[in-house]
């Protein structure tokens, strides 16, 4: 470091800073812009611009005349430090708003009386399990909607379990399910936040099977559909018989599908 000090003077006032005391006050605006981000998110990508460009104004100005070579890497990566922060506040601000937007689509079109927490448990499983597996968080809400109106723990005639109608033969035959969703024992299949996660991994598993079968992607989701409904080899079966393997699930889910939409767009 070299051993010029930094000074900031007027007539009334004289102040010479160490580099280090330097440092802490960019830390302490740092922390300032963090909090703008936080109550500003609408322009986010402005504000980002506005930062970096303060930011390189500084680096310029101490690089001629305070800084050696170690001082620049140290701010440079005080600046990528704060952009990164950055773009996680703007992530977690877009995951907050889409969370949000699930819960008003569950509570719109639920007719059960979902407990608050409850409704903000599963509101962030669908969330987060469509950003895992890349589907479309809707779709998944359609599918609950469907099947069991978001309910955790009611099982079917034929045993299928939870808010996404898990059939046990998941847990008991699937090693992969298993291990993926975490779910030991078919009563684990009450946890909403592993139901909704192993449906999502269904749903993607036959998704992925049909998807590489068939060019047309509005027949690879209804097929993916009645395969999470009747299962992907009776599914196959009966195309392979010539027959239509559609009973009307695939409709009303994507009925469903279509009415959440609507929602969105009156949001």
């Amino acid at each position: 470091m070299k051993n010029n000090p930094i000074v900031i003077s007027n007539e009334h006032t004289s102040f010479n800073f160490s580099f280090l005391t330097y440092i802490n006050i960019f830390l302490f605006l740092g922390l300032m812009f963090s909090v703008g981000f936080n109550l500003a998110a609408v322009n986010e990508n402005k504000k980002l611009a506005e930062v970096n460009y303060k930011l390189n104004e500084v680096i310029h100005v101490l690089e001629s005349k305070y800084l050696d070579k170690e001082d620049e890497i140290i701010l440079t990566k005080f600046q990528k430090t704060l952009v990164d922060h950055y773009d996680y506040i703007k992530e977690d601000n877009r995951r907050k708003r889409e969370i949000d937007k699930i819960q008003n689509f569950i509570t719109s079109i639920s007719d059960e009386d979902l407990d608050e927490e409850y409704l903000k448990t599963i509101s962030t499983a669908f969330y987060d399990a469509s950003e895992k597996y890349e589907l479309d968080y809707k779709e998944l809400i359609a599918v609950a909607w469907h099947e069991n109106r978001f309910h955790p723990t009611r099982k079917s005639n034929v045993g299928a379990v939870g808010v996404m109608q898990i059939m046990p033969l998941w847990v008991n035959r699937s090693a992969e399910f298993r291990s993926e969703i975490g779910a030991q024992e078919v009563s684990d299949l009450e946890n909403p936040v592993l139901n909704i996660f192993g449906g999502a991994f269904i749903y993607r598993k036959y998704y992925d099977y049909w998807d590489n079968k068939i060019k047309d992607k509005m027949m690879v989701r209804k097929l993916a559909l009645l395969s999470y409904n009747r299962g992907k080899n009776k599914v196959r079966n009966l195309l392979k018989q010539g027959k239509n393997p559609e009973n009307n699930y695939s409709i009303v889910v994507l009925s469903k599908l279509n009415k959440i939409n609507n929602l969105e767009k009156n949001m």
